[in-house]
């Protein structure tokens, strides 16, 4: 894991998402981004290596919680129309006898920089889409710098 960090949701956003707070799925997160090892000859070889990364934390959090087989989601075998790559999987976890759902995010740092700073962006759609420029060619050092 090589960051920690989220977009926060504001409890009106959730209730708008849902009539009913019970029925959020959301509300609580958690994002795995993975940095494949780069000893790979090729960037295509790096990319299937993060691929399967991916799957493998994904079924290392389907071992670790009870999860919701109709809530898995696949976007990297079918990626958005706007290149948006991940794989989401709600769980629940119980605490003090109450079964909460939490949604886990597994993507490399290329999907992840896709996502933050590409044509997935939330901002680049939501916040100033005139404003909204791909960052795919920077550097995971000056991306880190940048947030």
């Amino acid at each position: 894991i090589t960051q920690n960090g989220g977009r926060p949701r504001s409890a009106s956003k959730l209730w708008a998402d849902s009539n009913a707070v019970d029925q959020v799925l959301d509300a609580i997160a958690l994002r795995v981004v993975l940095k494949p090892d780069a000893r790979e000859a090729s960037v295509a070889r790096t990319a299937v290596r993060g691929e399967a990364l991916c799957y493998h934390v994904l079924e290392l959090v389907h071992k670790q919680w009870a999860h919701m087989d109709f809530r898995v989601k696949d976007y990297i075998d079918r990626p958005k129309e706007n290149d948006y790559q991940a794989l989401h999987t709600t769980c629940t976890m119980r605490y003090h006898g109450v079964v909460y759902p939490f949604e886990v995010q597994v993507r490399t740092q290329d999907m992840h920089r896709v996502a933050e700073w590409g044509k997935a962006a939330h901002f680049a759609y939501k916040q100033n889409p005139d404003e909204a420029k791909s960052m795919a060619g920077v550097s995971d050092a000056d991306l880190a710098a940048h947030q």
